[in-house]
């Protein structure tokens, strides 16, 4: 039988494989070890996993612990991620960040860093000092090969680089009385891996506000522009219930989510034509307010959109319900119809977050395998 040609295997069908499949094949011989250890290979396979709805990892945060369940089989069941002995998770409030296939997962005190596809770790130092920090924002720096830690108060900032893990401290210029929106989350929408934005409402200027905090410069940047979510008039006419909701709205709920969608910055706002759904904008143009298009709407106001289904633009896999009580469900867009995902099958209950990440070979700085050696060391016979 012909063999295929090497630039073949090495350029078009290992990076598309998903990590647990390279694993086993480290195991082949040494020359499948070096290369599949390799920085340029891990690079180029991270490259088609960030490009491709393929090699996706659902993360759940249960009672019971963590789970990751593989978006490509979603019949198999959900597999408990291992965590070290030394950290305890509350499943309620444990994911902090995500970025390249790396978790970044806090237990109220302590950070962990960890990449699920391949089972290494490294334990972050917890912040000093008398502030406390409620939104984080996890990313890379490219210029500086480094991965880095945002935690912020708002007039406080706190930022570490993974290569030292060193926490330093800045006094922000970022004043202006802001609020928390009520349900929106704690972790930053990390565009371009290093554009942390955090959703608030600014109680001055009676608006909404998505500010951003650029991990390669480590300082505030300008403000990202909100769609016009009120002005919108592809809607057919309104009835006077809908017109008494528009007069008694608080303005704080109108924009009640702000996270990344296949890979676009995008916000959830209520519908301008009453209490029955939320819209879902994508942001096509990175800064451009012009870019906003409205892709959706859910008739279910509890609904957050996770990620598209693979290869496809009508299903969208949400998170819906109350935590502790969520549910995963796919939405379509077309029939406007939800069914429950094939994850809820197999006993795994007390949904409290969830996140779809890309697995990868990325190394955890510093990392250590959970109960075995360190990363990059020899191999257990």
């Amino acid at each position: 039988m012909a063999m295929l040609p090497s630039e073949i295997i090495l350029d078009e069908i290992l990076p598309k494989l998903p990590v647990k499949s390279l694993l086993r094949f480290k195991s082949i011989s040494k020359e499948f070890e070096t290369l599949i250890s390799s920085p340029n290979f891990i690079l180029h396979h991270l490259r088609h996993s960030l490009s491709s709805a393929t090699n996706r990892l659902l993360i759940t945060s249960r009672n019971s612990g963590l789970y990751t369940s593989d978006l490509d089989s979603p019949g198999n069941p959900p597999i408990p991620l291992p965590l070290p002995d030394f950290f305890r998770p509350d499943p309620e409030d444990c994911i902090i960040g995500f970025c390249n296939g790396l978790l970044l997962l806090s237990d109220g005190v302590d950070f962990l860093l960890i990449n699920p596809s391949t089972g290494f770790y490294s334990a972050i130092p917890r912040i000093d000092g008398p502030v406390y920090y409620n939104r984080f924002g996890f990313g890379y720096d490219a210029v500086n090969d480094d991965y880095k830690i945002a935690a912020i108060d708002v007039h406080h900032i706190a930022v570490l680089n993974l290569r030292d893990k060193l926490w330093r401290h800045f006094d922000s210029s970022r004043v202006d009385y802001i609020e928390s929106v009520p349900g929106c989350r704690r972790d930053a929408a990390v565009y371009d891996n290093h554009l942390c934005h955090w959703l608030f409402w600014c109680q001055l200027q009676k608006k909404h506000r998505i500010v951003c905090f650029d991990l390669l410069i480590e300082n505030w940047t300008q403000d990202i522009p909100l769609p016009n979510y009120n002005d919108d008039n592809s809607s057919t006419e309104l009835h006077f219930a809908d017109m008494l909701f528009e007069d008694c709205r608080d303005e704080r709920n109108d924009v009640t989510a702000l996270h990344v969608l296949d890979g676009f910055l995008s916000v959830l706002t209520q519908s301008n034509t009453g209490p029955d759904g939320y819209d879902v904008w994508v942001m096509k143009e990175y800064g451009i307010k012009e870019s906003w298009v409205k892709l959706f709407r859910f008739s279910d106001t509890r609904c957050t959109p996770l990620a598209f289904g693979g290869g496809s633009s009508s299903e969208v896999l949400c998170k819906t319900g109350s935590p502790g009580r969520n549910r995963l469900k796919w939405y379509n867009v077309r029939d406007k119809e939800y069914k429950n995902a094939e994850i809820h099958d197999h006993g795994v209950k007390r949904l409290y977050d969830a996140r779809v990440i890309n697995g990868s070979l990325v190394r955890v700085p510093g990392g250590k395998r959970i109960g075995g050696n360190m990363q990059g060391g020899k191999r257990k016979r």
